[in-house]
């Protein structure tokens, strides 16, 4: 993951330096095609979470899923609200995307880390 700035993307297309904005719109974007009925709920959150943590989990030592005892990590999504994609809604540095003016469904909350919560929508994380 390397965000840019606009400096870095606001060039000729051959000096651009490559990507797009991604993680903090991937939800809304497999939520937006549940809606459309292309994918089921299940395989997006599966996409989002059991997905990358099986492919992760055993590099990184970590058991998978919930266990008593240990760290969560969680994220909790209000399904009802959506979002507009602008750049002042972005929290990364690269907010280059080609979704940008786009509505998508799902607001995410509150997403909790290791057992610390690392965003809160309405608030600050620790």
């Amino acid at each position: 993951h390397a965000p840019h700035t606009r400096v870095d993307k606001e060039v000729e297309f051959g000096h651009a330096a490559n990507g797009i904005t991604g993680l903090e719109t991937a939800l809304g974007v497999l939520l937006a095609a549940v809606d459309a009925g292309r994918l089921s709920l299940a395989a997006a959150i599966a996409a989002l979470t059991t997905g990358p943590a099986a492919l992760l989990g055993d590099r990184l030592g970590r058991t998978l899923g919930f266990v008593e005892g240990a760290p969560a990590d969680l994220v909790v999504v209000d399904r009802s609200a959506s979002w507009t994609v602008a750049p002042e809604a972005l929290r990364t540095k690269g907010r280059n995307t080609p979704l940008l003016g786009m509505e998508l469904p799902g607001r995410v909350l509150v997403t909790v880390a290791g057992g610390r919560v690392a965003y809160a929508a309405d608030g600050p994380a620790d």
